[in-house]
């Protein structure tokens, strides 16, 4: 089977579905639920807070976006939180192929310190995990902004329970960082798309490619594992689940729109 990476994303704009599409979520208005397009809706669950003060519905690439700005100086067990996320289980996505793809515009620029998440998956969809172990089978992509480590946009696979070490791919070191090709200001739109499979994509040995507005910058043939997803997908962040810590994991500041699976 070959992977469109791009998956026709103008074409989903004006109304035609792409062949596979499981999940689209526009994210149009504010909402406890937000409505898909095609699959399971958008929830929304908090900490100590059921307002939208961490999250906003703000001009997008197409329509409007999901803003989630999280970053590290939100390390603290009485602040609250928004938190976005979907159902897996009922899209039957599996590690052995699939896509997933949307626009992001950052509202940071590529000299910002920080580690964060576009999205990742969890074992429960919760406003505040007790427990530590919040992931069995775990994927999910971010950008590593610490300028020690390269600064450079990834994609991972970890079943934890297979004992196998975890998958990942990234761009060149350096490229996601200020003068790369991969810069970005505040205010930049990229479209991403992580694809994987298990076959090899068309046609090749790849089983792993990112690509950023239609150009492949990271491949890689590291043997898929098996399984089932942790059944949650996120939007950019999750709870943090360390009892002392119980703030938030970092996202990626900036607006998803128009997110595909």
């Amino acid at each position: 089977m070959k992977n469109n990476a791009n998956l026709s994303s103008s074409a989903a704009i004006q109304g035609a579905t792409p062949s596979g599409l499981v999940f689209w979520n526009r994210f149009e208005a504010e909402g406890d639920v937000l409505p898909s397009e095609v699959g399971p809706d958008v929830q929304l669950a908090d900490r100590f807070i059921n307002s939208w003060d961490y999250a906003e519905i703000v001009p997008g690439k197409f329509g409007n976006g999901l803003w989630v700005d999280r970053d590290a100086n939100d390390y603290d067990s009485m602040v609250g939180g928004n938190f976005f996320g979907t159902s897996l289980q009922d899209m039957a996505i599996t590690p052995e192929r699939g896509a997933i793809e949307f626009w992001f515009t950052f509202k940071y620029d590529a000299s910002t310190e920080d580690h964060a998440y576009f999205f990742q998956v969890a074992s429960e969809f919760t406003g505040d995990f007790k427990d530590p172990s919040i992931n069995t089978f775990w994927m999910a992509a971010g950008w590593s902004g610490w300028s020690s480590n390269g600064k450079y946009f990834w994609f991972a696979m970890d079943n934890k329970a297979d004992n196998q070490p975890g998958i990942t791919i990234q761009t060149p070191d350096f490229s996601a960082a200020p003068g790369g090709s991969l810069d970005f200001v505040d205010g930049t739109t990229y479209h991403m798309a992580y694809v994987w499979d298990s076959n090899g994509i068309d046609s090749t040995s790849d089983t792993m490619r990112m690509y950023v507005d239609g150009v492949k910058v990271a491949s890689g043939s590291p043997v898929l594992p098996t399984g089932s997803f942790d059944p949650y997908l996120y939007v950019g962040t999750v709870p943090n689940p360390f009892p002392d810590r119980t703030g938030f994991y970092d996202s990626v500041v900036g607006i998803t729109d128009n997110l595909k699976i």
